[in-house]
């Protein structure tokens, strides 16, 4: 493992809402964007706090590799580690051709690549075939047989190619996800599809999910109640809520701080909690079951057959 960095895959499992506490037009509750691309991320924030709850009540590792808590009294440091938001790397659509595909982007690739190379890490494989508006690259042959439908984007037989060097992209895309999650990464490798950098932006800010959520009175209304027997008013609610579906892959990149390089193994410490624990809750609404999301430190073995 590099001494410096490490590289960590996301992979929601369930719906998972990591919200901006604001509203944007008829959503209430939208989740995290970047502002320039509009491209759904998740928060370093939010990835810190997960990544200290790991160790629960061991105070004492945590604080090492992220700080002591503002609350604890103690005299305030940085941590070992710095996270890095997560960015993302292939999303789900649903598609005509198969029961759903990921899709990506030379933006997303190019971009992740950048940041790898920044760290001195190996990026992505090269993609050979130029961004074409109109165009969809496919890594499998079988998808380049007629048209392909995704989401509500119809790209005619012409215009969509099998192209190999997105077959590698696939593969390397797969060896982020666990090795005992064959059947996903196999889904990964045969259902990626490259699209223009437009379409792409386009279509994830679509075809995020928003869901309507309800919080009825006794009364069952969303209005006020005011219950016959003279009880307290109760007053319900109807809210609009964006959730990133199951399926998205999200890169993650920990740095471990020039300062604590040398002084032990902090980020084998870090890889080691995530084989352990492999899922993590990331968001609200644990209680319906969203946010839970594999968290999967990439071992070196399969970081450089993907990239051979």
């Amino acid at each position: 493992m590099p001494d410096h960095a490490l590289l960590t895959a996301l992979y929601t499992l369930t719906p998972t809402h990591c919200g901006t506490g604001q509203a944007m037009a008829a959503v209430d509750l939208p989740i995290v964007r970047e502002q320039h691309t509009r491209l759904p991320l998740v928060p370093a924030t939010s990835l810190k706090g997960v990544a200290r709850d790991l160790w629960g009540p061991d105070e004492r590792v945590a604080e090492v590799l992220f700080g002591p808590k503002v609350e604890s009294g103690r005299q305030l440091h940085a941590g070992a580690l710095v996270l890095h938001d997560g960015q993302l790397l292939a999303f789900p659509a649903r598609s005509l051709n198969r029961p759903f595909v990921h899709v990506t982007s030379h933006l997303l690739i190019e971009r992740f690549a950048r940041l790898l190379r920044a760290l001195g890490l190996s990026a992505p494989p090269e993609l050979r075939h130029p961004d074409e508006e109109g165009r969809a690259l496919v890594a499998d042959a079988a998808l380049a047989r007629g048209p392909l439908v995704v989401e509500d984007l119809i790209y005619e037989s012409e215009q969509v190619l099998y192209e190999p060097s997105v077959g590698e992209l696939a593969r390397w895309l797969a060896c982020l996800l666990p090795e005992d999650e064959p059947q996903t990464r196999r889904w990964l490798e045969r259902g990626l599809v490259l699209l223009p950098d437009m379409d792409l932006c386009d279509l994830v800010e679509r075809a995020t999910p928003v869901q309507a959520r309800v919080k009825l009175t006794a009364g069952k209304t969303t209005d006020k109640y005011l219950p016959p027997d003279g009880g307290k008013l109760e007053k319900g609610n109807l809210w609009y809520e964006e959730t990133l579906p199951p399926d998205c892959l999200f890169g993650v990149l920990v740095e471990r701080r020039a300062q604590h390089r040398g002084n032990g193994d902090q980020l084998g410490l870090f890889a080691q909690k995530l084989r352990e624990k492999r899922t993590v809750q990331i968001g609200g609404n644990e209680t319906v079951g969203q946010g839970r999301c594999l968290w999967h430190a990439v071992s070196l073995n399969s970081w450089a057959e993907a990239s051979s």
